[in-house]
């Protein structure tokens, strides 16, 4: 019906681009259990209850009942969502059980081989099936507790990443409400039926002006350098031989729930937010041990939430997100260098970046009711988003890194005797091609662990200096080690 089909909005349509051309892929946030079961027979225990736990959350966040059909040139029409009739079970899960119990370093290891894998792959046949899977690794104890991973994998045409946790949150909460059977037990058949009637996804566009009458043009970005002429190091240049060719790559360092109240504890200290001190640490990294040409400098990007303009809830799915840039010049890196690491010397300029982080993040959030958001105005202004796309593998880097932070999530109430206990969470997107190539992913879970996850384009930035920034950021944060 042509009612089930209808614009999919400006980020969509920009999104949906640049997926087609294998560029950015997807985002996601997983969740890490511990399982108890109650029968010999964990696997089909645990299936059961994600089934109707599953189906409950899809009725709850309407965006993930669309498919999505891309833009048309010779019909003149834009990427659209297009509602789908059901939902199948094999078209967006897959379980893999392991009997064999893991050690911290294998398990490590194996949810970071998985999250690549799945940042790597684009959505296929999306016009009929759902724009997100969910990936799901099962491993059990020798004392018959199950370790379990549950990945949800969307794309960014749907989802933010706070849209993701919230998907996250109303899956814990439904989980333990299955497990702890104090949900009515109706039967859950599966293709799951999506009603005529569902919500549609809400474009950025329709919830708030994002670009006000009167405010200033804003252009194009072109090559990598700032206003004086400054040359940036970025990596690899951008390279995919072939869309199939193109694989992502991930690191975690976790820092334990008991430890980051001292990352909270040396921020404030700082006079900064946690955001800006990970920013100095990432920049000291970067300084001493990546850009190797002095007269270099980086480029940050830190996108931010526009709900608080567009009034979306948080518990709702979207993608209502902007980015700031920010630069760090060869003067401020090579400070960086000359003091040594844990220094009051170093304090000052962890303390410096982080407010100046802060007040051009202010900054810029002061200016959106008369300017309007910058970033989307700019893709608003993009004539022809195919053309963009191609060209973007010949132009150089604009950025050389992106922390995108969570915060700090808080669950849902669930039942206190159950028998899922939520132990992390695990916020991810691909590592770009065209974008900055080292990303930085992070989310606390109210309670539990800071998990920060890293990830890159293989080929995008060598992998030395990624194994060296996991290293760095556990050393500087407490974060376990699992060598």
């Amino acid at each position: 019906m042509e009612d089930d089909t209808f614009p999919a909005g400006l980020l969509g349509t920009y999104y949906s681009s640049r997926h087609d051309h294998g560029l950015y892929r997807s985002c996601g946030v997983s969740s890490h259990y511990t399982f108890t079961p109650s029968t010999s027979n964990p696997l089909e225990e645990f299936t059961q209850h994600l089934s109707r736990a599953l189906a409950k959350t899809i009725k709850r966040h309407p965006p993930l009942c669309y498919g999505l059909l891309p833009a048309s040139k010779p019909s003149g029409l834009p990427a659209r969502f297009k509602r789908l009739p059901q939902i199948s079970w094999k078209d967006i899960i897959s379980i893999t059980h392991s009997s064999e119990p893991p050690t911290p370093s294998t398990q490590e290891t194996r949810i970071s081989e998985e999250i690549g894998l799945a940042h790597s792959q684009l959505f296929d046949d999306p016009e009929h099936k759902p724009i997100w899977r969910l990936r799901v690794l099962i491993f059990r104890a020798e004392n018959g507790v199950c370790s379990i991973y549950i990945l949800f994998i969307t794309h960014h045409a749907i989802a933010d990443g706070l849209s993701c946790a919230s998907f996250q949150r109303t899956l814990h909460e439904q989980l333990c409400l299955a497990a702890a059977k104090t949900d009515e037990q109706s039967s859950v058949s599966w293709p799951y039926i999506v009603p005529e009637d569902v919500g549609r996804p809400i474009a950025i566009e329709d919830a708030m002006v994002i670009r006000p009458a009167g405010c200033k043009v804003f252009a194009l970005s072109g090559a990598p350098e700032d206003a004086q002429g400054g040359k940036l190091w970025a990596g690899n240049p951008p390279c995919m031989p072939t869309i199939a060719s193109y694989r992502s790559l991930a690191l975690l360092v976790t820092v334990p729930a008991e430890r980051v109240r001292g990352i909270v504890d040396m921020s404030r200290r700082l006079g900064i937010t946690v955001t800006g001190y990970l920013h100095g640490l990432v920049v000291g990294f970067l300084a001493r041990a990546a850009v190797t040409d002095h007269q270099l400098s980086i480029k940050a990007g830190t996108p931010y939430s526009l709900r608080p303009f567009s009034k979306l809830p948080i518990s709702e799915m979207a993608n209502h997100v902007s980015s700031l840039t920010t630069e760090w010049d060869a003067a401020l890196l090579a400070r960086m260098r000359d003091v040594e690491e844990g220094s009051p010397e170093e304090e000052e300029l962890l303390s410096a970046i982080g407010k100046r982080f802060s007040t051009e993040l202010s900054t810029e959030l002061a200016n959106i009711h008369d300017d309007g958001v910058g970033l989307l105005r700019v893709v608003e202004n993009i004539p022809d988003l195919d053309v963009y796309c191609r060209e973007g593998l010949l132009r150089e880097r604009a950025e050389t890194y992106e922390i995108s932070n969570l915060g700090m999530v808080r669950m849902n109430a669930v039942p206190a005797q159950t028998a899922f206990k939520l132990e992390a969470l695990i916020f991810s997107q691909c590592g770009m091609v065209t974008g900055a190539p080292i990303g930085c992913s992070v989310v606390n879970v109210e309670g539990g662990p800071l998990v920060i996850t890293l990830a890159w384009q293989e080929g995008g930035v060598a992998d030395e200096i990624m194994v060296g920034l996991q290293g760095f950021l556990r050393g500087r944060l407490g974060g376990w080690s699992t060598g």
